[in-house]
């Protein structure tokens, strides 16, 4: 599954890709639209670990979360680079820093263009 976090420079997004992956991408402020910071979880099942207890395989696979840490763009068009990635993921997490005269419905409209039902976690 890959998982894409979005949000204004300074709304924690990178803080939140961190705990997830356990990684240690700069965080303050340091985000340009260009970088995208992409990190891979492996999710342990007690169950898979059972049946390999039963049937032996030469092979164990977890399943994998990646999460993608990109910057929401201040201006109204995405760089292609991140509308691409936007593309590809299977759910999109909007960091919000603040509602202080933004709508994240916003945001989320900005994005509908390309990725059908975007805004379908909008609440």
């Amino acid at each position: 599954m890959q998982v894409g976090i979005m949000g204004l420079k300074g709304s924690g997004k990178t803080t939140i890709f961190n705990s997830l992956t356990g990684q240690t991408a700069k965080t303050g402020g340091y985000s340009s639209e260009k970088e995208i910071h992409l990190g891979l979880i492996k999710v342990p099942d007690e169950r898979v670990d059972d049946l390999s207890q039963i049937f032996k395989p030469k092979k164990i696979t977890y399943s994998e979360i990646t999460f993608a840490d990109m910057l929401m763009p201040a201006q109204e068009k995405f760089s292609s680079k991140i509308l691409e990635k936007l593309k590809s993921m299977e759910a999109l997490v909007l960091v919000i820093r603040e509602i202080g005269g933004w709508f994240p419905f916003q945001f989320c409209m900005r994005i509908s263009y390309h990725k059908k039902s975007a805004c379908n976690g909008i609440i």
